[in-house]
């Protein structure tokens, strides 16, 4: 939930109990509830206690993890704007902007079909995006929005800016 930009955190003053018996005293409590009924599994990573759900790998999903970045392969970088540029121009929107996790999650879904090399974490991933930014083919908009979208006449450079991404790839 905590990457959904839809989801409205505030307001919520309590969480009710599975069985309606009453209200949980704490986050706490109903975290180690919830990972009680099999929904989720908690791990401690460099010293964060982090929620995973049961079928992720916590250290290739955890934000804090220490697995050294890969170097992306060019095939794998094509693969990756292919992704972006699908995503942001998805037809079903009124405007070709999307938020930065919405991207990371088609390119974590990719990655669980196959697309890319299971080994390449949540960081490789986000690290891809935060590249994308640096050498301009994508670009945050003013807050408060954060939502990112393609440079104009990316189309005529595309090749140039996959070979830049590639050359900086740690």
């Amino acid at each position: 939930m905590r990457s959904s930009q839809d989801f409205n955190y505030n307001g919520a003053l309590y969480i009710q109990k599975p069985d309606h018996s009453g209200k949980f005293k704490s986050f706490t409590q109903y975290i180690e509830t919830v990972e009680k009924l099999g929904k989720i599994k908690t791990e401690t990573i460099e010293g964060f206690k982090e929620i995973f759900l049961i079928e992720e790998v916590p250290l290739e999903e955890s934000e804090f993890s220490q697995i050294p970045s890969e170097k992306i392969e060019l095939e794998h970088w094509r693969r990756i704007f292919e992704i972006v540029i699908q995503t942001i121009s998805d037809g079903t929107q009124k405007s070709k902007t999307v938020y930065k996790n919405k991207l990371l999650e088609e390119l974590k879904k990719n990655r669980k079909k196959g697309e890319f090399p299971s080994h390449y974490s949540n960081k490789i991933l986000r690290d891809a995006l935060d590249i994308m930014i640096d050498i301009d083919f994508i670009r945050i908009l003013k807050q408060p929005s954060g939502q990112i979208e393609i440079v104009d006449g990316y189309e005529k450079n595309l090749e140039t800016f996959i070979q830049e991404a590639f050359k900086k790839t740690k």
